[in-house]
């Protein structure tokens, strides 16, 4: 899964391989019985960890600050950006029943502003819509939601 969004990323010389992917594909293959790995979990989930951390910086008026890897250093706001956009994404992603734990990963990528432009959330999107899209059918055979006729 993995493979293809960095494939997909190479040929198209566009960024869609982000950190959040790495423990989205992990659930998905250790864990796809869990509820966190259905497919409805992993694209719902990361659009509310988007959402929460573009809020939390908004609130904050974060958008045109340095990010922490920028300035070498932890902002109290950044921190406090940081916090604010984790407990949206629990909260929202909880009501939603759309809870899925790498999306924590996701909305800190934009509380600290790693990701901090709509073309930013959109192809990090592509990379989760990839990921989900080939891992659902891997998770039904796996938990035999899915039978493979040969």
């Amino acid at each position: 899964m993995l493979l293809m969004v960095g494939v997909i990323s190479l040929v198209l010389d566009q960024l869609f391989l982000f950190p959040s992917l790495g423990p989205t594909s992990y659930l998905l293959a250790r864990a796809p019985e869990q509820s966190v790995s259905r497919f409805y979990n992993v694209i719902v989930g990361h659009l509310v960890g988007l959402a929460s951390g573009f809020l939390a910086v908004g609130l904050l008026g974060l958008w045109q600050t340095q990010t922490i890897s920028s300035a070498g250093h932890v902002d109290p706001v950044r921190v406090l950006a940081a916090v604010l956009a984790l407990v949206f994404t629990v909260t929202v992603a909880t009501l939603l029943h759309a809870s899925h734990p790498p999306a924590g990963a996701t909305t800190l990528l934009v509380a600290l502003g790693a990701l901090n432009t709509g073309q930013d959330a959109l192809h990090l999107m592509v990379g989760v819509l990839v990921i989900a899209t080939l891992g659902e059918p891997l998770r039904r055979i796996r938990t035999g939601e899915l039978r493979v006729i040969v």
